[in-house]
């Protein structure tokens, strides 16, 4: 390696993630992270270092990279095919590719009946040019999207530098609502949040609330998004937060279709894929999009970030993704399961490994609240998700029907005379809790009918906890087992009944609730279930902004 002090990976700036160093030889490093995109990377560093990087790979690194994959292949036991192999060269893909296959596998990659290929997605390749943090090159903002997820200090041996404050704006616009959280990433403090409401309706106000005060009710006219991003700056910068301070901004969005496996910094070109995939969800994306480039025009000096909620899902496998239905059909409208949530989901396993000291190999994670969706993790991966095409699919909802025989729209619509939209509208909004109970999409309503005895509002729950611990066990199946269970969200955090309900649904699985853990509230990680539980159950409260602000951190800190 490098002399330390020259080490690449001092000059960029160090982060507090962890991640485990497993090998090392005179040009290569491997080591696990916590990235769900790649838990296992392979760093090629050339022997003349970052400073006199060439176009070709020599074949001494391909074939010093091929050792160290099967070196911690054979350490840690993942498969050899299961890498992803960050080279910091030139090389085509294709010819790295071929040699690797060579040298690791030892066989060529057009082998006949090769069942095992290393394939382009387990290869990014970076500029063969010397960089610093924050450079832009050909693979875009790479220092800070790469580096941000390594453990540096166990790299090099240095002790990481303390973590300097970004204060990061995050939006999550809607059709008619803006809302908005003001964070810093080192601390987690929360300076200010709120909720523009009404935008473009009579009756617009904007909620407002600062971390050392009450909460406010500004009663203002929005006719659009624009005005209301206007008054949120100046909100903001009368509590102190000038354009000056606000060093980014996060923007949730929730479809990103095939153009984000991952968040990414908004140019001309990302901003237009948001807009290319809005047809799939027209009635977010289109907002998002207006937002997002309100706020480019009137702040330019502030970095954007598009954090999209079916990124964590993208690189499930495709037999979990794929629809069965014509190729030539699916390819052209670009139909397949995309998920959402994943932002909540990322942020559960993040979360739940560090709270559990990395003990969590395969995780179901409960995302219920009045939208819901379940998410099946294995050591960072996402294996596959309850929501499709769109957020219609999956569990039952507050007011969506969630999984239902495809052939109903088609009979509702011959049958029943009702059109296309007003399907949709039935489907989206008129059913889920709200159909079954015939009092309301809130759980706590229901809850409260069931105890009153209700018996439509008792059977809302009995559906619930029956079609939730269906699909956990089908997310379980997915991963060939199960060692951990999270709730979150709405629901999932702050009711114990309904928690209660779904695990006593799952004990023939092992799973064991501890009843008075369970009854417990708190805004912090906690184990619900017994000792002697076969699966351990958490209730741990998400934080999507937090995630959002992360990832902004990584792009452009």
């Amino acid at each position: 390696m490098a002399k330390k002090d020259d080490c690449i990976f001092c000059k960029i700036a160090n982060h507090d993630i962890e991640s485990d160093y497993v090998y090392e030889d005179d040009l290569v490093c491997a080591f696990k992270d916590m990235n769900p995109q790649a838990p296992v990377h392979v760093l090629v560093v050339p022997k003349d270092h970052y400073d006199n990087i060439v176009d070709d790979v020599p074949g001494e690194v391909l074939a010093a990279m091929a050792n160290a994959i099967k070196e911690v292949a054979k350490r840690t036991g993942i498969d050899k095919t299961g890498f992803r192999v960050i080279a910091n060269t030139g090389e085509a893909a294709g010819q790295t590719v071929m040699h690797l296959h060579m040298h690791v596998l030892g066989e060529s990659p057009s082998a006949r009946g090769s069942s095992s290929r290393i394939s382009t997605d387990m290869v990014e390749l970076w500029p063969a040019a010397p960089f610093s943090c924050g450079e832009r090159g050909a693979a875009g903002l790479i220092c800070p999207r790469f580096f941000s997820h390594l453990g540096l200090s166990k790299l090099c041996g240095h002790a990481p530098r303390e973590r300097r404050l970004m204060i990061v704006l995050v939006i999550n616009a809607g059709s008619s609502s803006l809302k908005y959280q003001l964070l810093d990433t080192a601390t987690k403090k929360v300076y200010a949040k709120g909720n523009c409401e009404r935008i473009g309706i009579d009756g617009s106000f904007i909620g407002h609330e600062e971390n050392d005060g009450g909460k406010q009710k500004l009663e203002v006219a929005l006719p659009d998004h624009k005005t209301a991003i206007k008054h949120v700056f100046d909100i903001l910068a009368e509590a102190g937060f000038d354009t000056d301070k606000i060093e980014g901004i996060g923007h949730r969005v929730v479809q990103g279709g095939w153009y984000f496996p991952e968040s990414k910094v908004v140019t001309d070109e990302t901003l237009g894929w948001v807009r290319e995939v809005a047809p799939l969800a027209p009635l977010h994306n289109y907002a998002e999009a207006d937002v997002i480039e309100i706020c480019r025009e009137m702040f330019p000096s502030i970095g954007n970030v598009i954090v999209a909620d079916t990124s964590f899902h993208y690189n499930m496998p495709e037999k979990a993704w794929r629809y069965a239905l014509p190729r030539d059909v699916v390819d052209k409208l670009h139909i397949r399961k995309y998920g959402a949530h994943g932002t909540s989901h990322r942020y559960i396993w993040k979360t739940t490994s560090e709270f559990l000291n990395g003990d969590v190999h395969k995780l179901v994670s409960c995302h219920l609240g009045s939208g819901a969706s379940l998410s099946a993790i294995e050591d960072g991966h996402d294996m596959d998700t309850t929501m499709g095409l769109t957020p219609l699919d999956g569990l039952i909802m507050g007011t969506r029907c969630g999984t239902i025989d495809p052939a109903t729209v088609c009979y509702l619509q011959r049958v029943g005379g009702y059109s296309v939209d007003e399907v949709d509208t039935m489907m989206n909004k008129q059913s889920g809790l709200l159909a079954v109970s015939g009092v309301s999409s809130d759980s706590r309503d229901i809850e409260a009918g069931a105890h009153n005895g209700d018996a439509n509002c008792q059977m809302a729950l009995d559906m619930f906890y029956y079609r939730t611990s269906q699909l956990i066990a089908e997310m379980a199946q997915s991963m060939h087992g199960f060692d951990t269970m999270v709730f979150t969200a709405g629901i999932g955090e702050n009711s114990a009944e309904m928690r209660l309900g779904v695990a006593k649904e799952l004990e023939w699985l092992g799973v064991k609730i501890d009843e008075k853990a369970n009854e417990v509230r708190s805004d912090e990680p906690r184990v619900i279930s017994t000792d002697d539980s076969k699966v351990k159950v958490l209730v741990v409260p998400t934080n999507e902004e937090l995630m959002i602000a992360l990832d902004v951190e990584a792009l452009l800190g």
